[in-house]
């Protein structure tokens, strides 16, 4: 099954550390550690699904494992919301939690739609019959100063992230819809959401090698408003963006003003993770972009291996290879 998210990754090695990273992406994908299906003392009613939905749990500590006091505090206005009768799309719901919700009444993007006004900047057209659980948008820089070695890593490391999804959304019987973003001076739409079974199309293009290093300047606004346009397209419940970059903005102007409307609750409720690496990040940007107090980072390129690992312990998997295997027979039997 298939789900939409955008991830943003920036890594810093004196501002964060490899368990943090984990946990902000483990929270902001699946919504907590892979816990069993919450009982109904701990849920309370999912109002903007309709009348038909089944109850959402409330998170705890217990649910979440180490959650920050940001994304605490986000769920805790979305539930007082939602117990008055005006929730706020900026939930992380998890899997479990949308295993409850029917796709066929993800909700859509009734206006406010996005279109750049710079020519350069690709269009994203709307595809509201396309409707997921969750839509994942991941944008992945491959600028100059990166290299074509370090930007492979970060593929590697998308791969293996997606492949856990599949096999989470597979058990949970969600569909999910995921968007590939590649940039430097220009930005490239790798995968669409839209199309069909993005979520199995993103294991083709990592299967035949098919992202390109490009090299370039840093146009991290550009890629933001071609995430936004994606996540805007199609109908789901929650939406995630994950930018991995190594620097500074230096091309297409300031990325954070673009991030705040993405953020927005009374716009897209997109919720942003980015994620640093290396030492050369611009702290000030990064939490400009994802709205939080603290930069998520991990020292370098060769940490993404031991980042994987992390998340495959957090999911209850032993290892790549167990993954692997679990990729096929779970999703494609």
């Amino acid at each position: 099954m298939l789900m939409c998210v955008v991830l943003l990754g920036l890594v810093n090695a004196y501002s964060g550390n490899l368990d943090e990273t984990a946990d902000a992406i483990q929270f902001a994908m699946f919504g907590g550690d892979d816990t069993p299906t919450p009982t109904p003392e701990t849920r309370v009613f999912n109002y903007k699904a309709g009348p038909n939905a089944v109850p959402n749990s409330i998170m705890s500590d217990a649910t979440l494992g180490t959650e920050s006091d940001d994304e605490s505090d986000d769920f805790l206005d979305s539930m007082v919301d939602s117990l008055l009768g005006t929730p706020s799309p900026v939930i992380s719901y998890s899997f479990s939690e949308l295993s409850y919700m029917a796709v066929a009444t993800a909700p859509l993007q009734k206006n406010n739609f996005y279109t750049p006004i710079e020519d350069q900047i690709p269009r994203v057209m709307p595809c509201q019959a396309v409707k997921c659980h969750q839509t994942t948008v991941v944008v992945l820089d491959s600028s100059g100063s990166i290299g074509s070695v370090d930007y492979y890593k970060e593929i590697s490391f998308i791969e293996n992230m997606l492949k856990l999804t599949a096999v989470k959304a597979k058990r949970n019987n969600l569909k999910m819809c995921v968007g590939l973003i590649s940039y430097s001076t220009g930005v490239h739409v790798e995968l669409d959401p839209c199309c069909e079974n993005s979520l199995c199309k993103s294991m083709n293009l990592f299967d035949t090698h098919a992202l390109q290093y490009r090299g370039g300047m840093t146009n991290t606004a550009g890629a933001l408003k071609v995430a936004r346009q994606m996540l805007q397209a199609a109908a789901s419940y929650k939406k995630v963006a994950m930018l991995i970059t190594d620097g500074h903005s230096n091309d297409g102007g300031s990325p954070i003003p673009i991030a705040k409307e993405m953020r927005d609750k009374d716009k897209d409720g997109i919720k942003i993770i980015a994620v640093g690496v290396t030492n050369n990040v611009n702290d000030a940007e990064l939490k400009g972009i994802s709205g939080k107090k603290k930069v998520t980072n991990i020292a370098s390129f060769d940490e993404f291996r031991g980042l994987s690992n992390k998340l495959l312990k957090a999911n209850n998997v032993a290892s790549l290879t167990e993954l692997n295997r679990l990729f096929c027979c779970d999703v494609f039997q």
